[in-house]
């Protein structure tokens, strides 16, 4: 009786028994010629027989695998091959594992079509390396010791900027508002202009804590820090900056106020 091979399913005829030359020898080398190398497919006509190495190439991504052989068939393409056209993809806790035999072994590069050098490289410690493409990289990030990420060059990030959302206290208005942070560090300027009565200092600049207005939420400090008060250069002093973003006077030059009509900067730089 005949039998059939393990992989193809190539029709074997059993020693008795006459060969048949269209299914056991036509339809067997039209078999062997389909699954000669690569199999040739699509991403949505991958075969439904699958054997434990069979490997395939998807004309319209590029990209080729291979199958582990084990059912359903569509979930037996574990093994990605990396090619020159397709897209590497890496699922579940799968890992790409780039080792080397020491720290300063390059890994990955990557280019620009036309470019002379390479624009960026990963090292087997992780360090990450930089360029214009025409020349050696001359940029880096990596790790310099425990807890502590490094660069050799000059770091620059994204500042954010606004010029609203403050809140004056009773007896102020806002004037301008002008906060920057990058980084995780705040810089705010708040002039606000007096309403109400009039506040003085005594004889050692001390004055009644009085709120002066409250910073929008996304640029308030931390902890409770320090700022700086200036009265049109005439007086100064200082104000804290509390963790719910509310701004008060605490002290002035001796014996100044602070009258109705009256501009009062404060400026302080935090961590948020």
């Amino acid at each position: 009786m005949s039998t059939n091979t393990s992989r193809l399913a190539l029709l074997k005829p059993a020693g008795s028994e006459d060969v048949n030359v269209g299914t056991q020898i036509n339809d067997n080398f039209d078999k062997i010629d389909l699954n000669m190398n690569f199999r040739v497919c699509t991403s949505s006509t991958r075969p439904s027989v699958v054997y434990a190495g069979m490997s395939i190439y998807e004309t319209d991504t590029g990209n080729c695998y291979v199958s582990n052989g084990n059912a359903p068939a569509s979930s037996s393409w574990t093994s990605q091959l990396v090619t020159s056209a397709g897209t590497i993809t890496i699922t579940g806790t799968n890992l790409l594992n780039l080792s080397g035999s020491a720290s300063g072994t390059d890994k990955l590069a990557a280019f620009v079509s036309g470019d002379s050098v390479d624009r960026f490289r990963l090292r087997a410690d992780g360090m990450l390396q930089w360029g214009s493409g025409g020349a050696t990289r001359d940029t880096n990030l990596y790790r310099s010791a425990a807890n502590t990420l490094k660069t050799d060059d000059i770091f620059s990030a994204l500042t954010e900027t606004t010029t609203t959302g403050l809140t004056a206290a009773t007896n102020f208005s806002t004037s301008t508002f002008n906060a920057r942070k990058t980084c995780g560090v705040c810089t705010i300027q708040v002039v606000v202009t007096r309403s109400g009565t009039t506040v003085t200092s005594d004889s050692t600049g001390n004055i009644a804590d009085t709120l002066a207005a409250t910073l929008p939420s996304g640029w308030r400090p931390a902890q409770l820090c320090n700022g700086t008060v200036d009265k049109g250069g005439t007086a100064d002093g200082s104000a804290t900056v509390d963790t719910d973003g509310t701004i008060t006077l605490k002290s002035l030059s001796p014996t100044a106020t602070i009258a109705s009509g009256n501009n009062v900067t404060v400026t302080a730089t935090y961590v948020l």
